[in-house]
Order: C-alpha cells, then sequence, then structure tokens
C-alpha cells in the first residue's frame, strides 16, 4: 500500500500503479511452496499438544487408569518364590597341579543347570506330584525359563538358584528336583568326558610309543652299518647341532626366494627408469585432479567463505517475518551473483598453474618410488651374496664329514624328538590320574524350603505402572495427532513449515465476561489495548513497506473457514479509516456467509450480489452512514452460484472506478480451499494476505492456499498470524498504553 500522504491519481495512474504493485508483489510469490521440513518430534510440539488437549486428555487418561488398575488388580496372581545356594569356584579345585575354571567354566556350570536336558528330567520326575506342571503345553520350556541363577556377590563364588511359580510347595519341589538332576546329569557328563580323554590318551601313547621302539632299533642299525667313524673333537650334539643350522635345503630355499624378489624389483625399477621427459607429456591431469587442489587455494577458500556466508544470511533473512529484509536480501542476492562470479574467474586464472604443480607432484611420487625400489634391490642384492657366501662354507665343510656320518646324525635328532613327544604324554596321563580325585568345583548346600511370602504381596508396583501408562496413552494419541496434523502454534513455526512471510501477529480478539467484576473490566480494556495496537501495528507495516507501497486493493483471504479472517478484515479497514484523511471501503465478498452486516449493524441488501448481477449500481448499494471515512459495501442476498457471479468480468470493472473514490479497499473473501471463488477476487485485488489462527491453521493448509493464489494469478502478500494470546504479545512486543488520551 501506499504511504499515508499519497496524492490521489487518475484512472490510468491507477491502473499503472496497479501493475507495477503486482510486478513488486510477485517477488513474495514466484517461488513454489517449498517441499515440508523434517517431521520429527519436538519439544514444543509435545508441549502444544498438552495445552491443546488436556482438557479431554486429563479426563480420558483417569478413565483409563482406573481401568487399567482395576484390570491388574482382579488379574494379579501371587508368586513364590523358592531359593537354594550353590557353590561355584572360579578356579578348578587340584591336588598337585593348578589350572582349568574361569569364568568360562562358571557359566558353563549356569548353563548346564539350566539346560532343557536337566528341565526334562525334572518334569518326568515331578510331573505326577504337581499339578500345574500337568496343564503346561510344554512342561519343559516352562521349567526352565523360570529358573533363575544370580551371583550374591560382584566376585562371589556364592550363588543363588530360585524357581518361581503360583504354587509355593511345587516351586520348593522342583527347584530340589532341578539341583538333584543337575547334579546327576554333571556326574554323567564328567565321567564320559573323563573315560574319553583317558582313551585318547592311552591310544596316543600307544601309537608313540611303538614309533619310539622303531625308530631306535633303526638308529642302532644304521650305527652299526656306518663305515666312516665320528670324529672324536666334535660331539653327538655338537654335530646334530651343526647339522641342523647348515641344511642345504633350508640355504637354497632362502637364496631362490632371494633371487626372484630381487629379479621383480630390478624388473620394477626398469619401468620407472623411462624417458622422463616422455612420462612428462604422457601425464594426463583432469579436472577431478586439478579442483580439489584448487578450492584448497587460500585466494579461493576466502571467495567460497563469502560466498557460504552470503547464502546462509539470505536464508535467514527469507525466514524472518518483517517485510523490510526485501531490500536486504536484494542486495545481498546481488553481492552473492558478485562473488560467484568472481570465484570462477580466479579458478579460471588459477587452473593452468594448478594443473602445473598436480603434474609436477605426480612425477615427485614416482621419483621416490624409484629411489625407495633402489634401496629394497641393494638390500636384496647384499642379503643374496651372504647366502651365497654360506652356500659356499657349507660345501667346504661338508667335505668333513662323511654322507653316512650326516644322515646318522639325522637319526639322532629324530630319535631325541621322539623320546619327547612320549615323556609329555606320560606326563599329561599322570596329571590328568592325579586330578580325577581332586575335590569338584561345585557345592550344593541346605535343600530349598517351602516359601511362606509371595514375591509380592499386593500388586501396587503394578497398578501404580499400568495406571501411569493409561494415564500417559491419551496425552501419547494427542501429540501423534498434532504430528501429523501439524496445526501453527507460532509464528516461527509458521515461517519455517511453510516458506511464506508473516507480515504481522495479531492479538486474541478480547470477550467480555458475563460475571466479572472490576479487575475483568481493566483486563478486558486491556486486552482491547493491546488487540488494537496489534492491528495498527500490522497498518502500519503495510503502508510502510516498499513491496506493499501500491496496493490499495487487499483481499483477505485464509485456507479454510474460522481463521478469523473477517474479524481482520474489518478491524484492518477501522484502522486504515482512523489514520486516512480520504474514506475507505469494506467489502464483504463472502456470498456464502456474510458477516459485516452484522458486525457494522447495516442492511444486508442491496449488497455485492445486486452490483454483480445489474440490478442495483454500487453508489446506491454502499453504506455511507457507519463514519465519514469508512464506508461498508454488504454481500446482499445471495440467489444464484456465486462463480457466475465472480466470472462475468464485472467485479474488475467496478473495483476500477472505486479505486478513483477510495483511497483503500479492504475485500473479506471465502476460504481459498472451500470455495474457489476467493481466488477470483484475489486476482483481481493488487495483493492478498492469508490469514492464519494460533492452534486452528495448519501448514499443509496455509501452503496449499499460498500455491492456488500463485497458479490462478493472485499475489500473496504474506501471511497474517491471528489469534495471539495477550500475555504472549505483550512478551514479546511489549506494552505501551495511552497515559491520557481523547478522543476528537
Amino acid at each position: 500500500m501506499m504511504s499515508e500522504n499519497t496524492p490521489h491519481t487518475n484512472s490510468a495512474t491507477s491502473g499503472e500503479s496497479t501493475r507495477g504493485a503486482k510486478k513488486r508483489a510477485s517477488s513474495w510469490s514466484s517461488g513454489r511452496p517449498p517441499a515440508e521440513t523434517g517431521s520429527g518430534f519436538r519439544l514444543a510440539l509435545i508441549w502444544h499438544s498438552l495445552r491443546l488437549w488436556w482438557k479431554v486428555a486429563t479426563p480420558a487418561g483417569l478413565i483409563l487408569a482406573t481401568i487399567a488398575g482395576i484390570v491388574v488388580w482382579y488379574t494379579f496372581v501371587p508368586v513364590y518364590r523358592a531359593k537354594r545356594y550353590i557353590v561355584i569356584r572360579h578356579d578348578r579345585a587340584y591336588i598337585a597341579y593348578a589350572g582349568g575354571g574361569g569364568e568360562k567354566a562358571v557359566r558353563r556350570e549356569i548353563d548346564h543347570l539350566r539346560s532343557p536336558a536337566v528341565a526334562q528330567n525334572v518334569v518326568e520326575d515331578v510331573i505326577e506330584e504337581v499339578p500345574i506342571l500337568q496343564g503346561q503345553l510344554n512342561a519343559a520350556e516352562w521349567v526352565r525359563t523360570r529358573i533363575s541363577v544370580h551371583p550374591l556377590g560382584s566376585a562371589s563364588e556364592w550363588f543363588e538358584v530360585a524357581f518361581t511359580c503360583a504354587d509355593p510347595v511345587a516351586s520348593a519341589k522342583i527347584l530340589n528336583s532341578v539341583v538333584e538332576n543337575y547334579q546327576i546329569f554333571r556326574d554323567e557328563q564328567s565321567q564320559t568326558r573323563r573315560s574319553e580323554v583317558m582313551r585318547r590318551i592311552r591310544d596316543e601313547l600307544d601309537n608313540r610309543t611303538k614309533d619310539l621302539m622303531a625308530k631306535q632299533k633303526d638308529y642302532k642299525d644304521r650305527l652299526k652299518g656306518t663305515a666312516i667313524p665320528i670324529p672324536e673333537t666334535m660331539s653327538a650334539e655338537e654335530r646334530q647341532n651343526y647339522v641342523r643350522r647348515t641344511t642345504f635345503g633350508g640355504l637354497s630355499e632362502q637364496l631362490l626366494q632371494v633371487a626372484m624378489e630381487e629379479e621383480v624389483v630390478t624388473l620394477n625399477i626398469a619401468m620407472l627408469e623411462g624417458d622422463l621427459s616422455k612420462r612428462v607429456e604422457d601425464i594426463e591431469v583432469t579436472d577431478a585432479d586439478v579442483e580439489p587442489v584448487l578450492n584448497d587455494h587460500p585466494e579461493i577458500r576466502s571467495l567460497l567463505a563469502q560466498i557460504q556466508d552470503l547464502e546462509q544470511q539470505i536464508i535467514a533473512n527469507k525466514s524472518a517475518s518483517a517485510l523490510n529484509f526485501a531490500k536486504i536480501i536484494r542486495q545481498k542476492e546481488t553481492l552473492l551473483g558478485d562473488a560467484r562470479e568472481k570465484l570462477e574467474s580466479r579458478k579460471a586464472e588459477l587452473r593452468p598453474q594448478v594443473k602445473e604443480e598436480v603434474k609436477q607432484t605426480y612425477l615427485d611420487n614416482w621419483q621416490r618410488s624409484l629411489e625407495q625400489l633402489k634401496a629394497q634391490k641393494q638390500e636384496l642384492t647384499a642379503k643374496r651374496k651372504l647366502l651365497d657366501t654360506k652356500m659356499e662354507d657349507y660345501k667346504a665343510n661338508l667335505q668333513l664329514l662323511s654322507e653316512g656320518q650326516v644322515d646318522l646324525s639325522f637319526e639322532k635328532e629324530n630319535l631325541a624328538m621322539a623320546r619327547d613327544i612320549v615323556r609329555r604324554i606320560n606326563e599329561r596321563k599322570m596329571i590328568f590320574e592325579i586330578e580325577e580325585h581332586a575335590p569338584d568345583m561345585v557345592h550344593f548346600l541346605d535343600p530349598a524350603e517351602v516359601p511362606t511370602r509371595p514375591v509380592e504381596a499386593s500388586p501396587l508396583k503394578r497398578i501404580a505402572m499400568a495406571s501411569m501408562i493409561a494415564f500417559v496413552f491419551p496425552f501419547g494419541l494427542a501429540t501423534l495427532w498434532e504430528h501429523f496434523v501439524r496445526r501453527v502454534s507460532d509464528a516461527k513455526q509458521l515461517v519455517e513449515e511453510s516458506h511464506v512471510p508473516v507480515v504481522g501477529e495479531i492479538a486474541h480478539l478480547p470477550v467480555r465476561r458475563v460475571f466479572g467484576g472490576v479487575r475483568s473490566e481493566e483486563k478486558l480494556q486491556r486486552d482491547r489495548s493491546i488487540f488494537e495496537e496489534s492491528i495498527d501495528s500490522l497498518r502500519t507495516t503495510l503502508l510502510l513497506s516498499d513491496d506493499l507501497e501500491d496496493m490499495r486493493v487487499l483481499a483477505i483471504v485464509s485456507p479454510v473457514s474460522g481463521e478469523g479472517k473477517t474479524s481482520l478484515s474489518s478491524q484492518l479497514a477501522v484502522s486504515l479509516a482512523r489514520s486516512s484523511e480520504r474514506p475507505i471501503l469494506l467489502i464483504d465478498g463472502d456470498l456464502r456467509s456474510p458477516d459485516m452486516h452484522d458486525i457494522f449493524d447495516v442492511p444486508l441488501e442491496p449488497g455485492l450480489t445486486d452490483v454483480l448481477n445489474g440490478t442495483c449500481d454500487h453508489r446506491d448499494a454502499i453504506v455511507t452512514s457507519i463514519s465519514d471515512n469508512l464506508h461498508v459495501l454488504p454481500a446482499g442476498d445471495l440467489e444464484m452460484n456465486p462463480h457466475k457471479l465472480f466470472n462475468n468480468g464485472v467485479l474488475q470493472h467496478i473495483l476500477g472506478e472505486l479505486r478513483e473514490e477510495y483511497q483503500y479497499i479492504i475485500i473479506d473473501t471465502p476460504p481459498v480451499l472451500s470455495a474457489s471463488e476467493s481466488l477470483v477476487v484475489a486476482k483481481a485485488a493488487d495483493g492478498a494476505l492469508i490469514c492464519t489462527m494460533r492452534e486452528v491453521s495448519r501448514t499443509a493448509q496455509v501452503r496449499s492456499a499460498h500455491m492456488r493464489l500463485v497458479a490462478a494469478g493472485a499475489h500473496p502478500a504474506g501471511v497474517v498470524f491471528n489469534g495471539v494470546p495477550t500475555k504472549h504479545y505483550s512478551r514479546s512486543y511489549g506494552a505501551y498504553s495511552y497515559s491520557m488520551f481523547t478522543d476528537a
């Protein structure tokens, strides 16, 4: 809208200014509504749900909590836990040789205690004596799942074995049977394992003893048949160690491996020692190789940081609700474009230099690889020469020993190894036989007694838990509902989720209480003052905004009904009339559900319907008796389809004539999503304000309404957030009342 001192213009100038206004207003609506932002649960959403639904959720939660408590009370069955204590030593008991045990052994014993085999044996033993087992489909699994084993301390060897069920006698009987069957099972398993281990030790000892005797016989035979005597200067042990150190096959294998490695390294060196000048020509450096190095250049890093900072500033300004950020956004976008052009220009200048640097880096890497290969070759060559020297020494020393004497040394070495193996097996057999009679690592104490008290005498904890869950359940449903509905609770949420600018916030319209005293009247006056100040603040924002200064015909729209657009239209018109020297016209364009005639107490007809169908001139239908600066055109009595009235082109012609008579024209329209004729009215106006209501409007509906207005050719000027509580409004913007005021 233009400023308050804008002079009156003729029809041509008015049409030109209207086109300018539409052009500028299009800056608000040129982009498509973005996709929905993240829809995760927030603390604000939970608090918003509690504020909206606590009056319904609280009694519902109390009812559900009561029902849950009653159900738990009548379905509660007390259970009894029989206990028995056992000692499981972490270290295996021993007589002469320590070893075994540990945490794994303890865990294994506990698993055996709760094993299916033990549970099945328990069922077979006591099923006739315990009726509770007879009603189970899988009695063994039922028993196994109710056995619990817990240590009495963090590092204690004492464990509590317990069994829990509804029958105290059965719990003790089953637990004792579990322990007895575990002992039987453990003894059988231990005996079987020991027998198997001893059998394998004896079999292995027999085989190794036979092998030792055969080797002793072979050694004696070879010793008798040896033609060359063993030199007295070299003992048998020295000769055996000497032969082991100087084995010909081992030296030959090492020499062959080193020679192969040396040959591979030589080939790699030959490949790298090509013509370096020719290799430089063959290097191909791609943009993908250059770009990371280029972005790391100090100048490029500085430009990239500048661009990122500008982009963040633009995003932050677009999310703000003040219209004056439009100029700042345009300035930032201009700076952003200049920075991007400078970045591309500087990259083009630096790219050849960086490409040469990358190419040189490749050459340096090749040179380092070549030097490493040469050093590796020198090491392999030295190792090969050392092995050649050892081979020559071996050949020279081999002349001192005859072939038969060398073979005899090998036979003696094998015989010693066989004797050592037999000795070790005998030691193992002796250890196993001694430790077989060591004390057991598991010791059982007194049998379990029949428990006299249940684990839980009354289900108070269960009732409390069930009641708490039942009480919270309605609040959870409310939060889930609000999560999907996405009702607007504040202007910040509206901007973040709809990405439509908020041009103003309107305080909640105060309502007089039926039974109220002096304080109630004072609060009413204070709230009314804040409400009127919020309307005046919106008016001032519209009058001073550069993007809306030429908008003289403004349509007030809303996504759905009940969002306060009629109140906003009437109060905004009153505010404009108070501040304007020329008359303001308020048109009731909601033909289906008109309200302006009731608000200003004027006749319903003649009205806009009579003007549009040609039965009445607009001068005869406009009510001018309200005040000198505020005139009202009521809706009239609707007798035909509103689409026929708005689509005949009469509305645009009437608005053109009314521009010459009125400084501003405010049009109240039907909801955009439920009555499409509002799109025709919004398109005929210079701009449209989308009215939303706190805790009523939904972000998806706001986006949809904005999208429809843009698609129809209208020019949304922004969103007005209506229904803000006066406390919140005064807390956000402050309250500044008059100390003395006289209405002239």
